[in-house]
């Protein structure tokens, strides 16, 4: 994994866990289609 995936998967997941400590649960669901797409892409850029 290059280091602009690493970057971007670590800045998806410390938006992930802000969002949920401060209670805004329902931002789950955009998070994890988020991840996907990302995770998704990166694959296909190999």
């Amino acid at each position: 994994m290059s280091k602009g995936m690493t970057a971007g998967s670590i800045a998806i997941a410390t938006g992930y866990v802000a969002a949920t400590t401060l209670g805004q649960a329902q931002i789950t669901v955009p998070c994890v289609i988020g991840r996907a797409l990302f995770s998704g892409a990166g694959k296909l850029a190999r």
